[in-house]
Order: C-alpha cells, then sequence, then structure tokens
C-alpha cells in the first residue's frame, strides 16, 4: 500500500508488513498488542518504506485501552536489523491496535512520536504511526518533527496515474 506524505514524498508499506500487522488485530476482550515499524528511506528522501514490524513481547504491559511497549525488548531487535542491513533498515515509528473498527490516534498516541524524537535517535524528520482497527482497517499516521499533532495519510488511489510508482 501507498500513501501520500506531501508532494515530494510517499511512505510505502509492503504486504508483508501489513500481513504481520493484522494477525494482531483486537478482538473482544482481547488487550491492545502493538510495537515498532522499521523500514528504509531513499536517499533522496522521497519514499519511506515499512519493510518489517516487532511483535508484541511479554515486557509490554497492555489493557483492553492502552499498549507500553518495552524498550528494552524491542532495542536488540533493532539494533539486529540496523547491524544486518548495514544501516539500511532504521526506526521509523511506531504501530499498535485499537478495539474500534476504525481507530484513530488518541492524545497519548501524539504525544509518543513527539516524545520519540525527544527520546531516540530518529533518521529524518518524520515518523509514522499505524494503528489497526478490529476489522483490520487501519489507521496511518504521520508526525512531522516540529508540528503539534499527527495527520492522516492519503492513500494513493490504484487508477491514479500520477500517483502511481
Amino acid at each position: 500500500m501507498r500513501y501520500i506524505i506531501d508532494e515530494k514524498s510517499t511512505l510505502t508499506i509492503t504486504e508483508e508488513a501489513i500481513v504481520q500487522i493484522n494477525m494482531y488485530r483486537q478482538l473482544p476482550g482481547k488487550n491492545e498488542s502493538g510495537g515498532v515499524l522499521l523500514g528504509k528511506i531513499r536517499k533522496d528522501l522521497s519514499e519511506y518504506i515499512i519493510t518489517d514490524i516487532s511483535n508484541p513481547t511479554r515486557f509490554d504491559r497492555s489493557g483492553p485501552c492502552f499498549f507500553i511497549r518495552s524498550r528494552k525488548s524491542v532495542q536488540p531487535i533493532i539494533d539486529k536489523l540496523w547491524n544486518e542491513s548495514k544501516g539500511e533498515i532504521i526506526y521509523l515509528g511506531e504501530w499498535h491496535s485499537h478495539a474500534e473498527k476504525n481507530p484513530g490516534p488518541s492524545s497519548i498516541d501524539n504525544a509518543l512520536l513527539k516524545k520519540s524524537f525527544r527520546e531516540n535517535k530518529v533518521f529524518g524528520n518524520i515518523l509514522f504511526m499505524i494503528i489497526i482497527g478490529t476489522t483490520g482497517e487501519m489507521y496511518v499516521g504521520c508526525y512531522k518533527k516540529g508540528d503539534k499533532k499527527m495527520y492522516r495519510l492519503e492513500r494513493m488511489r490504484v487508477d491514479d496515474p500520477e500517483k502511481e510508482l
């Protein structure tokens, strides 16, 4: 799936990453799940590509309406992919589930990406958030460093040749 970031940049989410995220849709009676988004950025910043996600771990905390990712458990995963790819695969943001059909970000979700810029080494000035709903509907958001909150990305239409690969 491809999304428009701005007039110069797009976001691509690989089918593999989408399948992985869908495995953690929040079904009735279950807690939220989540992890990090990993991928690469083209050198000219024209395309961000989410290739991998981290899976929830036993060190994460969650409930029906919250998810707190363990930094301790995910950092080795980020480091391993970064080393194996010779620095090409990097942290691109966060993902988690919501117990609603059409998910959207909470104020806590907005604050999380802002906090990520302060506390992590982030390449570039953009982070992404994917929130998966109960039926597989996804909110795909973008937070640009310095913005007040994230905004929803528009999915590229297949029938629009101006917006195709």
